[in-house]
């Protein structure tokens, strides 16, 4: 048998230490491998975990060394790359698995070269379409560890699929990422390691080529090595030992085309912990992960790239910088937090200078834009951003500030245009400038929140026109949303009643449908740590739900309404391994019910007052039909999932590592489907929900807060045994305070499905500003492209890395393939069109795009299919 003994290490940027901290060892780490290698030559390569940024963190600190990193990775002694960061696959957005990639790739070509293999060792488990993102940069290859069983393939080496049909030839490191990493000078020990993975490997193996990996968490490279391998090739003969990369052992072990195909996700934790419930921990700084994603790429470098159309110098570098810090924070332990208090307090600063970089790139684009439009004389512009590529039609609520004190609106034809105003406050200008050598002047203005009817067929703009109240009045009027007396809101298409225990009951109006029960809350006790959520031997519930909430009327119109739901009730102050204490807190929950005269939507902001330690709340949401399986966004569309596990207690019996349950992670959305229709949970940032299919339907829990005490604990009623992490004391992951939660329910009919359209209306509020006084030349309302298939997302519009062009972006939200596929361009911006992969690569052949009407005719998308376009401006 050949075995392939890889050096390296597996290097957490961040983790039981700080990036400084760590960053101390690296340095010293890179010192000692640089000498290694060249003054051995006879140990041909080292692997450096398959990420790039710590070539970025070590020359940041010696810089002076950079020539001699390029020659070692040119001549891959150093071998780096494909990702910027290990990331996790399951929390960050899809358009960030790109950019992770498409920076590592950059970065590593700068250097001399990447390894083209998808190297995950130690994500907490794998998203289905990891082959499709790998294939979009020409990857073939993928090396993993964790969440696969024999039950989903019996064999280390296998091809694994995915939903569109990419496929990537793939192995699973069975034993771990550090197999070997205790060979030494000692020659019966060695011969026993490999004894010892021939016992545990043969039978899964080709029985012909074996993978070593000699390294682990912040190795060094073993200086021993290349005199290990002539030891072991004397002392066991009968195989063949050689220091190798990666790509030698896959191609040695594809050569035949006999291998099991496998589709789906890897989530199991047989073997290896994989901490299913791991997207409950600090829930505060993965809301922060959504929004300041959510900014820089829907919002502000969409809006960059519109106004570079329009002569506004294109900031290349802020967006990647902005990019970047968001990446840094990607790292699986560090997005999954894990990690301790100061690592996870850096971590927030680094989203908040991403959020500073994207928020002055927005405003700077939206007034440069605004600067260049011909208004029309009548009335002071409001304009008006949409951000999603899909028409958007009905009521919206935005925010902006004027000097106009009182007005009424109209469009750029002069017809009156509906809104309610539902809040107005006075600030100012005085406070928020500097004159210097002058004493500043009161300027007052005015902060409108309002919804104002719009039509928006894609992605663009529009101006409205605010006209003193002395002209006619346009001011919706007509029947409120909110009835105090029955404690019911009624739209166009719903009924929703407070319940008398404070849920909720949502009908239909068309079809009938009855959804009740809907927003309950429950809360209970946490023995976990921040790796995983667990009950305490003897767990207690607690909920609200014993009478009628405190309704507080916030804003009542015909157009739209806002409600706040006032709870309080008694929880135990804190859990233990055993069970709940017996002093009590208080709970407050308030929560705000939004709701829109035209869409199908209930909003939900809800904010928790936290006292209590150790404990967890959840909102639940029972469908109204029993069913067997769900839908769920994930980074490239959505994928069905069963409700329940085939067999919930096979993992106590068969003694797994950890509890495997229906618990999930997702993006944007999960939800039911029925002949009817489709029931959608929306939410913002909460990236685990639970499927409970005790009862005769279905239920949805969605972890609004969940606290613990310790990084690490052991012996856990859901992971029995050894503890993860640290046993170090994490008291930020208390979570004492105030927090804030945003999640909707929707029910549509279906012949309304689309649910990409709703997504998008759900994530990406309308910008609305008032421009400065100048006047321009472009038209008062563009758009600059729209999808017009149903179900199709755009997830980046942007410029090209190298060249003049745009890239954008789409995906199949879709399960199911997706026909005549269909977007049109804006003619006057755009007279080019050409597919490209993921890495921005061209791809040859003719594209269906007419330059007079600016359609492209995409056809068929495979499901959850990505499709990139170059797109050519004038």
């Amino acid at each position: 048998m050949d075995f392939y003994i890889i050096s390296h290490t597996h290097w957490d940027r961040e983790w039981h230490k700080t990036f400084e901290e760590y960053r101390v060892r690296l340095v010293i780490f890179f010192d000692n491998l640089i000498e290694l290698l060249e003054h051995n030559p006879h140990y041909p390569s080292f692997m450096m975990d398959g990420q790039t940024i710590v070539l970025e963190d070590y020359l940041a600190i010696k810089p002076h060394k950079k020539q001699q990193l390029q020659q070692l990775i040119a001549h891959k002694r150093i071998i780096v790359g494909p990702w910027y960061i290990q990331p996790d696959e399951f929390i960050p957005g899809g358009e960030f698995q790109i950019r992770n990639l498409l920076i590592g790739q950059r970065i590593a070509a700068a250097f001399g070269g990447s390894m083209q293999v998808g190297y995950l060792p130690d994500s907490f488990g794998q998203a289905a379409q990891l082959p499709q993102l790998l294939q979009g940069f020409g990857i073939d290859y993928a090396v993993f560890w964790r969440g696969i069983t024999e039950d989903e393939c019996p064999d280390v080496d296998f091809i694994w699929r995915s939903a569109d049909g990419s496929s990537v030839k793939t192995t699973v490191l069975a034993e771990g990422y550090g197999n070997a990493r205790l060979l030494n000078d000692d020659p019966d020990n060695n011969v026993s390691i490999i004894k010892n993975n021939l016992a545990a490997l043969y039978a899964r193996s080709d029985k012909r080529n074996m993978l070593l990996m000699c390294g682990f968490d912040q190795r060094n490279a073993n200086p021993l090595l290349p005199e290990i391998v002539k030891q072991l090739n004397a002392d066991l003969p009968e195989h063949n030992f050689r220091i190798g990369a990666l790509t030698d052992y896959l191609a040695a072990v594809f050569k035949q085309g006999d291998k099991k195909v496998v589709e789906g996700e890897f989530r199991k934790g047989k073997y290896m912990r994989v901490h299913v419930s791991i997207g409950m921990t600090r829930l505060d700084i993965k809301i922060t992960n959504y929004h300041t994603q959510t900014q820089l790429q829907r919002m502000a470098e969409p809006l960059m790239s519109m106004s570079a159309l329009f002569g506004q110098p294109y900031q290349h570098e802020l967006i990647g910088q902005a990019c970047k810090y968001i990446l840094q924070n990607h790292a699986h332990d560090s997005i999954c937090c894990v990690c301790t208090d100061s690592t996870h307090a850096q971590m927030m600063q680094r989203y908040h200078n991403a959020q500073q970089i994207s928020a002055m790139l927005l405003q700077d684009a939206s007034e440069y834009i605004g600067d260049h439009i011909a208004y029309k004389t009548q009335g002071t512009p409001l304009v008006l951003f949409n951000f999603s590529g899909s028409a958007r039609s009905g009521y919206e609520n935005v925010s902006f500030v004027t000097p106009a004190e009182d007005f009424t609106l109209i469009d750029s034809e002069g017809q009156p245009v509906d809104f309610a105003i539902s809040a107005v406050s006075a600030i100012n200008q005085n406070d928020a400038q500097i004159e210097i050598g002058q004493k500043n002047q009161d300027r007052l203005l005015y902060r409108y929140d309002m919804a104002i009817k719009v039509r928006f067929p894609g992605f663009g703009y529009q101006a409205l026109y605010m006209i003193p109240r002395s002209m006619p009045q346009s001011e919706a009027k007509g029947q409120p949303l909110f009835n105090e007396s029955t404690a019911t809101f009624t739209t166009d298409f719903f009924t929703l009643t407070v319940q008398q225990n404070g849920a909720l009951t949502y009908t239909d109006r068309a079809t009938g449908e009855q959804f009740a029960d809907l927003n309950y809350f429950i809360e209970n006790g946490n023995a976990g740590d921040e790796y995983d959520y667990s009950p305490p031997v003897s767990d207690r519930l607690c909920h609200p739900h014993h009478g009628l909430p405190d309704i507080e009327v916030l804003h009542n119109s015909s157009l739209s309404a806002a409600v706040r739901l006032i709870f309080n009730f008694a929880v135990p102050a804190d859990t233990g391994a055993d069970k709940r204490s017996d002093e009590t807190l208080d709970q407050r929950i308030a929560c705000i019910l939004r709701i829109s005269k035209d869409s199908r939507r209930v909003d939900f902001c809800t904010t928790l007052h936290n006292q209590a330690r150790n404990h967890r709340v959840c909102v639940t949401f029972p469908d109204n039909q029993p069913g067997r399986r769900h839908f769920a966004e994930q980074q490239y569309g959505m994928l069905y999932r069963e409700n329940s596990v085939p067999d919930p207690d096979a993992w106590q019996r068969e003694g797994w590592e950890e509890r495997y349950y229906a618990l999930y992670p997702q993006q944007r959305y999960m939800g039911f489907e029925h002949a009817s229709g489709k029931v959608l949970i929306f939410n913002k940032g909460l990236v685990t929900y639970e499927i409970n299919s005790d009862g005769a339907t279905p239920v949805v829990s969605v972890p609004l807060i969940c606290t613990m005490d310790y990084m690490g604990k052991q012996d856990l009623v859901d992971r029995p045994g050894r503890r993860s992490g640290l046993h170090v004391p994490v008291p930020d992951s208390l979570m004492p305070g105030d927090h804030t939660l945003e999640y909707a329910f929707m029910y549509l009919p279906s012949s309304e499905g689309d649910i990409a359209a709703e997504a998008d209306r759900w994530q990406l509020p309308l910008l609305a500003t008032t421009p400065r006084g100048k006047r321009g030349s472009l038209a008062d309302a563009m758009t600059l492209f729209a999808v017009e298939t149903p179900n199709i997302s755009v997830m980046a519009f942007k410029r090209c890395e190298k060249g003049p062009g745009f890239i954008l972006r789409l995906v199949n939200q879709l399960a199911d393939k997706a026909d005549d596929v269909q977007l049109r361009l804006n003619t006057t911006c755009f007279n080019r069109v050409r597919r490209a992969t993921l890495n921005e690569q061209e791809i040859p052949g003719d594209m269906s795009f007419n330059a007079l009407t600016g359609v492209i005719r995409v056809g068929r998308l495979q499901p959850n299919e990505i499709v990139t376009f170059i797109v050519d401006a004038f």
